[in-house]
């Protein structure tokens, strides 16, 4: 199955509620969920880019410090597990979903735990690309400000 097949199947109230638990830094959830409300429909009216290379999965990880839901993807050609925050969201949709995390997770558990990953940086694809790029020129400046040494003046 694809992603976008488990988020339209979703009962959307609950969707809401679950990705809402994932929310307790929020300093106010009603305007979170207004927000989540806009984010969904407009997620829902894109159209997948299907893949048949990668493949979403979700897994708990617990360490001394924390314990936590851990989502990411990993390519057919590839055994290393990749973040989705600043992947495309049309990409997202047209991935496959594991199905063994899907029957652990849940329907509407797992497809929260993919929203919010995708929107950790914004609800918006805009606000997410800008992001990135402000890093990759904040990098880029970084090196700009290596001086040369000895003769290279």
């Amino acid at each position: 199955m694809y992603f976008y097949e488990i988020l339209h199947a979703c009962e959307e109230t609950v969707l809401t509620e679950e990705f809402l638990t994932l929310c307790t830094d929020s300093p106010d959830l009603q305007q979170t969920r207004e927000v989540f409300t806009e984010f969904l429909k407009n997620i829902k009216s894109l159209a997948p880019e299907i893949s048949g290379e990668w493949t979403l999965f979700m897994s708990h990880v617990q360490t001394e410090e924390e314990s936590y839901e851990d989502v990411y993807a990993k390519n057919t050609h590839d055994p290393e597990k990749f973040g989705i925050e600043i992947t495309p969201w049309k990409e997202v949709l047209g991935w496959t979903v594991d199905t063994e995390t899907l029957s652990h997770y849940g329907r509407e558990v797992f497809t929260a735990a993919v929203l919010w990953e995708i929107t950790w940086f914004g609800y918006d694809e805009e606000t997410i690309q800008a992001r990135v790029e402000s890093w990759e020129h904040a990098e880029f400046s970084e090196y700009d400000l290596i001086e040369p040494e000895g003769d290279e003046l």
